[in-house]
């Protein structure tokens, strides 16, 4: 028996929900109910089959009661085989939804699990947000800026990894600037 509890813990729930992890996968199920209500798609069938490993997939980890969390990891663990069968529906939406949302819903996605790998694993979605907005992002690359400048410059400075990709913003705008003028011709 299924229970509404872990539906709402595998869906919307801040602890392991699949779109609140991943909202952009929000547009790839209105996505393909509309292509599943569409009489004239003549990808019907497939858009069907889609949808009932979607619904199996559902149904068959809420039916795990006591363990449809998938333990202590980041993402909705045991939905992580649905991916692939919500990317297709995606993809098609680009045609029927505004690309500027569905990229911000892709950057919110990346964002949410990006943070949650780089920081703390954390028992919900948006603690390690917080860390993010505090600190800023942190990453191997920031790790090596911070020691080239410490190692090859002498400058025993603190750079924290906001100022670090600020810095590293500044240096690609300059250097896109000044490869991107056109060349003068002098005669």
């Amino acid at each position: 028996m299924t229970s509404l509890a872990s539906l709402w813990g595998l869906t919307l729930s801040p602890y392991r929900g699949l779109f609140t992890y991943s909202p952009v996968l929000i547009i790839a199920v209105y996505a393909l109910a509309r292509r599943i209500r569409d009489r004239s798609d003549v990808c019907r069938l497939e858009w069907r089959i889609i949808l009932a490993v979607f619904l199996f997939q559902f149904l068959f980890n809420s039916a795990m009661e006591t363990f449809w969390s998938g333990g202590y990891v980041w993402p909705p663990r045991y939905l992580m085989p649905l991916l692939p069968f919500l990317m297709i529906p995606l993809g098609l939406a680009f045609r029927q939804t505004p690309a500027l949302v569905i990229i911000g819903l892709g950057a919110l996605s990346i964002l949410i699990n990006w943070s949650g790998v780089q920081y703390i694993v954390s028992q919900n979605a948006f603690g390690p947000i917080s860390l993010f907005l505090i600190t800023g992002p942190t990453t191997q690359f920031y790790q090596f800026i911070d020691m080239y400048i410490k190692t090859y410059t002498g400058w025993n400075i603190v750079i924290s990894s906001l100022g670090g990709f600020i810095l590293l913003a500044v240096m690609l705008t300059g250097l896109w600037k000044m490869l991107g003028r056109p060349a003068t011709t002098e005669v």
